[in-house]
């Protein structure tokens, strides 16, 4: 019984931390980030031709995908540190001086026992919590790697990010669903927040209103109109409110999105060529972004309205400036925008400026086919569907549910 009770002694005392560690670590969880309009008189520019083919940036989702806990961690990870005495830490650490190999005398119980106590220092009850995080990599992954993550969580929008899109292949839209439109609105901003549809819609003598549209079927709800002096164009939804530009007049407009009737706070603003024509929202960096008419983007502070941070100069496929950038949306990291009297939507990196993709709308509602008074393509918004966005244009008696595809 004396040699057993010594031989017992002798286990605990040989176990090497060092040992335990290094397996625990090797069966630890590693995390794998994955790469997410004017009046026919007004004069900008010439008319841009796209070229056939684009290069495609690629986006990298800011959410990533974690590998399932080994079941041996696992349990490792829930066993508490209580059961373990201090003679068993004091004999531990006197034991990891030893380089002999002693791994053959190491039960499962007492691997489980001694990691904890090796991690723990005093941080928390379940001391190597801290220590597995430490081993953690993020890894850039090729793309059919990320694409296959993207399908195995349903993110549809990878796939569509990584396409490469131009004119010349034709259509690349379907429509989802037709509903009504006001053929009378003018429509110069389309933008969706919190189950209402609004528009913004523009000419002068009172004919620019700010809207309320029902989005199951677009019949007007609410219309307030704008004092005659003022030319209506783009609107976006910001923190409850609804945030307007004018045309050449250089004043916005702040109204609450809840009470149309609210009479709005106004701001005064500037652009390149000193008007206003589109505007969406990037709540990722909590930034209005703005056109005019001109190439630029211009970017501003929604607690600083009208101030220019900075603004960046757009280029079309075919390397050639993007002139007439009209109506905005933003969806999937990038800015969507239509181009005044083309039957076109424009993607956008704004970091870049770079127009990655390029939509031919020709089919939508064929020219030849629209009623007389109907005018251009404009107004373009997200839905309730994270997939689909509406789309009208400017006194078109009709608006659809589209997809984009890739």
């Amino acid at each position: 019984q004396q040699v057993i009770a010594n031989v017992a002694s002798q286990t605990v005392e040989e176990q090497e931390p060092s040992d335990q560690v290094e397996t625990l670590n090797q069966n630890s969880v590693s995390t794998i980030a994955t790469p997410e309009n004017t009046p026919g008189s007004q004069q900008v520019g010439p008319h841009n031709v796209p070229q056939t083919a684009s290069e495609q940036g690629l986006i990298v989702n800011d959410s990533a995908s974690e590998i399932p806990v080994n079941k041996e961690v696992e349990d490792t990870i829930e066993t508490p540190t209580e059961n373990v005495s201090s003679e068993a830490n004091d004999s531990l650490t006197q034991s990891s001086q030893n380089e002999e190999d002693k791994s053959g005398i190491h039960t499962e119980k007492e691997l489980v026992q001694a990691a904890p106590t090796e991690f723990n220092e005093g941080k928390n009850e379940v001391g190597q919590t801290d220590a597995i995080e430490n081993t953690f990599e993020e890894v850039e992954l090729p793309v059919d790697v990320e694409t296959e993550i993207a399908d195995a969580i349903g993110d549809n929008s990878l796939e569509w990010n990584l396409a490469s899109i131009s004119k010349s292949d034709g259509v690349n839209f379907e429509v989802v669903r037709q509903l009504e439109h006001d053929p009378k609105a003018f429509t110069q901003g389309l933008t969706y927040a919190n189950g209402v549809l609004y528009e913004s819609t523009g000419l002068y003598g009172g004919q620019s209103s700010i809207r309320k549209l029902d989005p199951q079927n677009g019949k007007v709800l609410e219309v307030v109109n704008m004092e005659a002096q003022y030319f209506g164009e783009g609107m976006t939804y910001y923190d409850g409110k609804l945030i307007q530009i004018t045309w050449q007049e250089r004043v916005g407009f702040v109204y609450n999105a809840d009470n149309l009737e609210e009479p709005p706070t106004q701001f005064d603003y500037d652009t390149t060529n000193g008007e206003g024509w589109g505007i969406t929202y990037n709540s990722a960096k909590n930034e209005l972004i703005v056109t005019d008419g001109t190439n630029f983007l211009h970017f501003w502070d929604p607690d600083e309205l009208g101030q220019n941070k900075r603004k960046v100069p757009v280029v079309r496929q075919n390397g050639s400036d993007a002139l007439k950038l009209n109506e905005l949306e933003f969806w999937r990291g990038r800015v969507i925008a239509n181009v005044w009297y083309e039957d076109v939507i424009l993607v956008i990196n704004p970091e870049t400026g770079v127009v990655e993709k390029e939509y031919d709308f020709e089919t939508l509602w064929p020219s030849q086919d629209r009623t007389k008074d109907a005018d251009c393509l404009n107004g373009i918004s997200i839905s309730e569907d994270p997939d689909v966005l509406y789309v009208t244009g400017k006194q078109w008696d009709r608006m659809f549910l589209i997809r984009l595809l890739a």
